[in-house]
């Protein structure tokens, strides 16, 4: 299990800080999600939230060859978001067992987003 706030606002001044550098953390698929919205930052924040909780799930918050850009965020058609990992990140997932499922939410409000995580063995 994993929960992760995020203030929002510190996210919006990381990308005006280091836009290219941030946005780096993320597949196109969930910076093309993001953008849709006038206001991206909620979003972008809540995906990076999500990114953090799974690796907490997994107990990867220290694993130095691991990285965000290895945890993508996608949508299902019904809006349900599902976890999708790449790289270290998956080698480390499949060392755990194989077949792992990912239980996800996220959600947000004008200060803060939040993401819940848990994991099962299927």
């Amino acid at each position: 299990m994993g929960i992760v706030i995020i203030n929002i606002d510190w996210i919006q001044s990381r990308f005006q800080q280091q836009a290219e550098l941030f946005k780096s953390l993320f597949h196109p698929e969930e910076i093309h999600y993001c953008d849709t919205y006038r206001f991206s930052a909620p979003h972008y924040a809540g995906r990076y939230a999500a990114k953090q909780a799974v690796r907490k799930a997994l107990g990867l918050d220290f694993q130095e060859e691991t990285t965000l850009q290895e945890v993508s965020i996608f949508r299902m058609s019904t809006g349900q978001p599902v976890v999708h990992l790449l790289g270290q990140t998956l080698v480390w997932t499949q060392l755990l067992g194989n077949d792992i499922q990912f239980f996800l939410s996220i959600s947000h409000s004008r200060s803060h987003a939040i993401a819940f995580v848990v994991t099962e063995k299927k």
